[in-house]
């Protein structure tokens, strides 16, 4: 039996900046690549992701006849260890685009109204098992998250979903995921943070199966309280949702840039409406 528990966990911000370092020790790197961008887009990730991420961005340049690999090649590579393989040889009807379209718009526009993270990318290229995405990019490193930063969580990831019922009148099959991750984190809020009406409890495993009706009311609260939210911000905000949806279809990726100019042109003389 040993007498001592080691936890390792996956590498902080100047962890990985250290791993990348070792990973790209002896590849042809373009000498602008800033290593510490490259260690804060890779939030959350292992040594073995970087050391993925590293190979598949000096295939993604050889594939593109490069002599040295760029940021291009790295932004490519970390989209797919996070998103899974792009289905090139995929195709959805128009009005299926149309939808996924609104939906990743309204993720990115709840995003920016809350101000919840900072958006590197959006994009309806089907990926894996995803039809869209919207990728973030810590602005920092956090280890802590308050109640009210929780819940914001929440709404935007319910923000796809808000969109598609406001354009649409109806919801669709493609929040499925999102669902999944707003009620784990709701689950955790009830059960492990004491961030409910219940206060300062917390649920062993254990005790899960007798106390679910009261548990699942606490979660049902608030994925209600959030997605109601939700529904006023898009709401609000409807015609700029509209345009990045528009701007979105046709060019099928954005970049964080390419949305910030969007909403500036859109109006730039009005702020987001922040209910």
């Amino acid at each position: 039996r040993f007498d001592r528990n080691i936890f390792i966990g996956n590498p902080d911000i100047r962890s990985r900046e250290e791993i990348f370092k070792v990973h790209i020790k002896n590849k042809p790197i373009n000498p602008k690549i800033d290593v510490k961008e490259l260690a804060k887009r890779t939030h959350g990730m292992s040594g073995a992701h970087i050391s993925n991420i590293a190979n598949e961005a000096a295939i993604y340049a050889v594939r593109n006849n490069k002599k040295i690999i760029d940021f291009d090649d790295f932004s490519m590579a970390i989209e797919k260890v996070v998103g899974g393989l792009e289905r090139k040889n995929f195709t959805i009807i128009e009005k299926e685009k149309r939808r996924v379209s609104f939906h990743e718009a309204g993720h990115a526009l709840m995003g920016k109204v809350l101000n919840t993270a900072l958006i590197s990318k959006i994009s309806i290229i089907p990926r894996s098992q995803a039809l869209g995405y919207v990728m973030y990019t810590p602005e920092e490193e956090r280890f802590l998250i308050t109640k009210e930063e929780l819940h914001d969580k929440i709404k935007v990831i319910l923000g796809g979903r808000a969109a598609e019922e406001v354009i649409f009148g109806s919801v669709s099959t493609g929040a499925k995921d999102d669902l999944k991750k707003a009620n784990q984190l709701a689950f955790q809020m009830v059960c492990e943070y004491g961030m409910s009406n219940l206060e300062n409890r917390f649920f062993e495993p254990t005790l899960i199966r007798n106390c679910y009706d009261v548990i699942d009311k606490e979660i049902h609260q608030i994925i209600d309280d959030c997605y109601r939210d939700s529904l006023v911000r898009i709401k609000s905000n409807k015609e700029l949702l509209s345009k990045i949806a528009d701007v979105l279809y046709d060019k099928e990726t954005l970049t964080g840039d390419d949305l910030d100019t969007i909403i500036k042109k859109f109006d730039g003389s009005k702020n987001l409406s922040i209910i």
